[in-house]
């Protein structure tokens, strides 16, 4: 078994997915818990996410430190420890931790509880089939990284499949090795061929993205499907050449062919983008992506309040706060592909350069993309709190104590003026009286310290 399920099962927390205002949730939220230890200037932490859930802190506590690791996870995925290393984090220095001397003192470690998107006509596992109607399914999957040789491997891999907190299948690697006398799944057909198994002794993939098992797969696949973003106006500014559109960049430099690409195959989806900027900023009438000079741009048509005529403008000469809204909206509403979505959207400070009430009809856009994406958010400016609906359970306060970053929920005091309704979130931020719950704050300490690495 895995350790944390000796320790602290994470299946044993479960929340009801609602979105902000507690209506139109149709999906249990993808990542239900994150635990990470000894990345960047994150020593240990151990968090339970919502369908929508702010991270909070002010600059440089270590809000985009926990998105990187997430993001990391998913990068092992799609390009392998060595070519992340290679072409994203370049050094192992550059994401180890700086309160720790020595590179290779201790692993990195990422494990995250998801939950596995259903079979519409259940899962074989041992006992037979399990109705995904009748039993939730969720995973367990956990990375340990070191340096060997001066070369960055995967040290340890585990995932367990769970229904209703109880194990149903599991494997295990260690040093590069399948412990085949754990693995629980109910075929050896189930393996990779013996040369891909051989290959492990120098791990560079994950062994659940070889699995051939489809509840792997589908596990895999929507781990590669998590998006983050950090929207820069100059990129949006940008003429770019045209591409296929089909998924935004971090940067959202493409973002005039993902509009395009959404206008042309979810036009409703466009339409629902164009009505929810509008609320953002009343004064935009249309959006349109246009060609120029072989490169593409997005172009605003713009109302003016007293007359019927309006100006076109493109993108080089729209504010910052749009382009960033812009950005954010075509995040949550793209789908590269007819009836799919990315499983998770993280967005770093989406309230940057809007004006209050701009970033709460943004936030209310959000909110509603909760219906078939799970939302991240890092924030470290009130206004992104002052909308009613949010609930204290969304937020997590990071704080940086010591160089090293602590994240964790709410601290109760806080939670019970909340109640009360004495004072808002944002009012309390505004005042610098929001803190961490020094409860699970012990609490994680204690769990880190009982663990074995």
């Amino acid at each position: 078994m895995i350790p944390w399920a000796k320790v602290h099962p994470m299946g044993s927390l479960r929340t009801n997915g609602h979105a902000a205002n507690g209506e139109g949730w149709e999906q249990p939220p993808f990542l239900r818990r994150v635990r990470v230890r000894n990345f960047k200037s994150i020593e240990y932490c151990d968090v339970e996410l919502q369908p929508l859930t702010i991270i909070l802190g002010k600059n440089g506590a270590g809000k985009s430190n926990f998105l990187a690791a997430i993001e990391f996870l998913r990068d092992i995925f799609k390009l392998g420890v060595r070519g992340v290393f290679e072409g994203r984090f370049h050094t192992w220095e550059s994401i180890f931790p700086r309160h720790l001397p020595i590179a290779d003192s201790a692993p990195i470690m990422i494990e995250i509880e998801a939950d596995i998107p259903s079979n519409e006509e259940g899962d074989v596992l041992d006992s037979g089939r399990v109705s995904t109607e009748l039993h939730q399914l969720s995973g367990r999957f956990g990375l340990w990284f070191r340096i060997q040789d001066e070369i960055p491997i995967i040290e340890r891999e585990h995932f367990t499949v769970v229904s209703n907190e109880h194990p149903l299948a599991e494997y295990q690697v260690r040093n590069g090795m399948l412990d085949e006398q754990n693995f629980s799944f109910p075929s050896q057909a189930w393996l990779p061929e013996k040369s891909v198994l051989d290959a492990l002794r120098r791990p560079d993939f994950p062994l659940l993205g070889l699995l051939k098992a489809p509840i792997c797969r589908r596990f895999a696949s929507r781990l590669q499907a998590m998006t983050f973003y950090n929207f820069m106006p100059a990129a949006i500014r940008s003429l770019y050449a045209p591409t296929h559109g089909l998924l935004l960049d971090k940067s959202g430099v493409n973002a005039a062919s993902v509009l395009r690409e959404m206008q042309r195959n979810a036009p409703e989806r466009f339409d629902r983008l164009l009505e929810c900027l509008r609320l953002v900023v009343p004064e935009i009438g249309e959006i349109a992506s246009i060609e120029v000079g072989g490169y593409e741009t997005t172009r605003f048509a713009m109302k003016d309040g007293k007359h019927a005529d309006s100006a076109s403008f493109d993108a080089a000469s729209m504010s910052d706060g749009t382009l960033r809204a812009l950005g954010c909206l075509a995040a949550v509403l793209q789908q590269p592909r007819p009836g799919f979505e990315p499983s998770l959207v993280a967005i770093e400070e989406p309230e940057t350069s809007l004006h209050p009430e701009g970033v709460r009809a943004l936030f209310d856009a959000l909110d509603e993309a909760t219906q078939h994406t799970q939302v991240l958010l890092t924030a470290h400016n009130a206004d992104l709190l002052s909308s009613r609906d949010i609930s204290s359970s969304q937020v997590l306060m990071v704080a940086r104590r010591g160089g090293k970053s602590l994240i964790a929920p709410l601290d109760a005091s806080t939670r019970e003026i909340l109640s009360r309704e004495l004072y808002s979130l944002s009012e309390l931020q505004r005042l610098d009286q929001l803190d961490l719950d020094e409860a699970d704050v012990e609490r994680q300490a204690n769990l880190a310290s009982r663990e074995a690495i």
